[in-house]
């Protein structure tokens, strides 16, 4: 009975959470989708269309990276929400350790989180920024969460085909990851 009682005490801690997303606008130029509960629900639906086999990790990754702009918004000449990946990225940890999940698991989800955003400079990196980027532990559930963050907003996948193209991403079996065949609609770098 106290098991059950926990169980549901943090999924309810967990939604109370992911409700604080909801009426929370952004800019339309990046977010034409609206708030940032609709577009999270937008990424989790893309993620299950577009990857046949997601990790929990990548899931809550893609539930937990925007968590953190409820508590950064910011509207001055635009909506902003400036370091939400680093909010956010504190938050999740705080709900991975209350979901009792593993460190290992614990690590790449708040990974996801805190470097979600860094896809819109990968023009502007130096080659030595770029590689090492590229290089970070499980980069391809990093490529993965941006293309279905991409998808869930602007639908702008031309960061994500650059990385795709280029020598370093590769699944665990040494495969190219498949997906620039979504044509774009409009818009900047992800969000």
């Amino acid at each position: 009975r106290d098991l059950h009682l926990s169980i549901r005490r943090q999924r309810q801690m967990c939604i109370r959470d992911r409700l604080e997303m909801k009426n929370v606008q952004q800019p339309p130029d990046f977010h034409p989708e609206g708030d940032v509960f609709v577009h999270t629900c937008l990424v989790l639906d893309k993620l299950s269309e577009s990857i046949s086999e997601n990790s929990i990790e990548v899931v809550f990754g893609a539930l937990f990276h925007d968590i953190g702009k409820p508590d950064t918004y910011d509207k001055t000449d635009r909506i902003r929400f400036n370091r939400h990946e680093y909010v956010g990225a504190i938050k999740a940890e705080k709900i991975c350790k209350r979901l009792k999940f593993s460190n290992k698991q614990t690590e790449l989800i708040v990974s996801l989180v805190k470097e979600h955003m860094k896809f819109g400079n990968i023009k502007n990196m130096k080659k030595s920024t770029f590689k090492k980027f590229v290089s970070i532990e499980n980069f391809n559930d990093h490529l993965k969460l941006h293309k279905a963050d991409c998808l869930g907003s602007h639908g702008d996948l031309s960061l994500f085909c650059l990385l795709y193209t280029s020598p370093s991403p590769r699944d665990q079996r040494g495969a190219r990851m498949p997906g620039c065949g979504v044509k774009k609609k409009r818009g900047g770098g992800g969000g």
